[in-house]
């Protein structure tokens, strides 16, 4: 039983795998489990005494004659017997650096443990199967390496000039220059998507080499949401979701001076009160159309203090023109902090 010139996998026999049987399998789940085939039945046929369960995690096996197919069929945990010798190679799909195999189980009661180291030049690690006194008859094989280091969302800052935004900085130091060209992120607001393109010349304040991507939200949306999602190397992505709400409330919690302490009061109050009003002008529901704005610092206003209050900003109509009869102001709430003058 399991000579390679026996019924293969797929022929509707019991296929077990012998000494010189070949199988080379991978997963695209993150790892990959080496199965042997049973045919067209639920049920495994009776395993000989000196045969071994093998399962490995983060590689698959080869040996050198032929390989079996495995699209379609139903499998179940790899058996091979006495005195084999599983050579074991990293599956690239996990991302892992590996750089030895551990092979574990349980011998009579106790913990077994055999690791094999890699070798870099055939790109694999090998383990001997000895028979059922000396080795588990159910084995697991795990290649134990370092994750892949990918992109990573490292710091988060707020937009105030003319447009209200969320700056997302990224590490990239791991990619290289014409990865980090072809990247890019994208955000998604309330249903609604929009994509940010790399710029090199965009880069933190705080001089760690930090790269830059931004988000414009409206007023009404400072509680939203952002889902911001990193594209890099042909299909491979990081997400962070965050809000200008989160970002306030981080601020809130530090010691802040009492200019900054006013200024993020100030903000939160303005996105608070803002839903309220655009709610009532476009007819959304607060909580409903947008997440509600729940953080505020004043329940109420005193109309001749606020006006008292910023008298000295206050616009100068004046104008030397013989051809303007009027100039109309508004203040742009939904989507910018811009004021807007209308000259008929």
């Amino acid at each position: 039983m399991g000579d390679k010139d026996e019924e293969k996998p797929g022929s509707g026999g019991n296929t077990l795998l012998g000494n010189d049987t070949t199988l080379h399998y991978k997963t695209t789940a993150g790892y990959a489990t080496i199965l042997a085939k049973w045919g067209d039945t639920e049920t495994p046929p009776e395993v000989p005494a000196d045969f071994h369960d093998i399962t490995v995690v983060n590689g698959f096996l080869s040996t050198f004659y032929h390989e079996i197919q495995t699209d379609g069929l139903k499998l179940s945990a790899m058996r091979v017997p006495n005195y084999s010798n599983i050579d074991v190679y990293p599956d690239p799909v996990c991302g892992l650096i590996v750089d030895r195999f551990e092979m574990t189980g349980d011998l009579n009661g106790e913990d077994y443990l055999e690791t094999a180291v890699w070798d870099s030049e055939y790109e694999s690690v090998s383990f001997y199967i000895k028979d059922g006194e000396q080795t588990p008859q159910i084995l697991t094989i795990t290649g134990i390496g370092v994750p892949e280091i990918a992109p990573e969302f490292k710091v988060q800052s707020l937009v105030l000039s003319g447009q209200l935004g969320v700056n997302f900085f990224m590490d990239l130091s791991m990619l290289s220059d014409e990865e980090k060209a072809a990247s890019y992120m994208e955000y998604t607001v309330n249903s609604k998507t929009t994509k940010a393109d790399f710029d090199s010349s965009f880069r933190d304040a705080g001089g760690k080499g930090y790269y830059g991507f931004t988000c414009y939200v409206s007023s009404i949306q400072m509680a939203d949401e952002i889902t911001a999602v990193f594209h890099y190397d042909e299909g491979k992505t990081v997400e962070k979701t965050y809000s200008v709400k989160e970002y306030l409330a981080t601020l809130e919690s530090m010691n802040l001076d009492a200019k900054t302490e006013t200024l993020v009061h100030a903000i939160a109050d303005y996105g608070y009160y803002a839903q309220f009003y655009l709610a009532a002008v476009n007819g959304w529901t607060v909580g409903a159309d947008h997440t509600e704005m729940d953080m505020h610092y004043t329940d109420a206003f005193d109309y001749d203090e606020i006006k008292a209050a910023v008298a000295g900003y206050a616009i100068q109509r004046d104008f030397d023109s013989n051809y303007v009869e009027s100039v109309k102001f508004s203040l742009n709430m939904s989507a910018e902090t811009k004021l807007n003058i209308y000259i008929p």
